[in-house]
């Protein structure tokens, strides 16, 4: 167990990007909770819930980059239009032809 809200070694903004990322894991009290029963050792266990504890705030505390806009390239743009002309064109040579002309 560890009490998230009033935890004195996180900043401002690391406590309240813990509190969103993990609001699903988060207690109303602001404890954070992690169980491990994998081993038949009292010892282990906790050392695994502690080893998971860590994983899950150091995935948490974790900052993703920042998405660079990139335009998609000439080539796809122009194959994508010659596409839409030849689907236009056949499409033209399925119309009834006109009677007047």
């Amino acid at each position: 167990m560890w009490n998230v809200a009033n935890s004195t070694s996180l900043s401002h903004a690391q406590r309240r990007r813990l509190m969103n990322r993990l609001a699903n894991r988060i207690d109303t009290t602001g404890v954070l909770r992690v169980a491990a029963a994998e081993r038949r050792s009292q010892l282990q266990n906790r050392d695994m819930a502690i080893r998971r504890m860590n994983r899950i705030v150091q995935d948490a505390l974790r900052v993703p980059k920042p998405r660079k806009k990139t335009r998609p390239p000439k080539r796809s743009i122009e194959q994508r239009l010659a596409t839409k002309k030849h689907r236009s064109a056949t499409k033209e040579k399925r119309k009834p032809v006109d009677a007047d002309e």
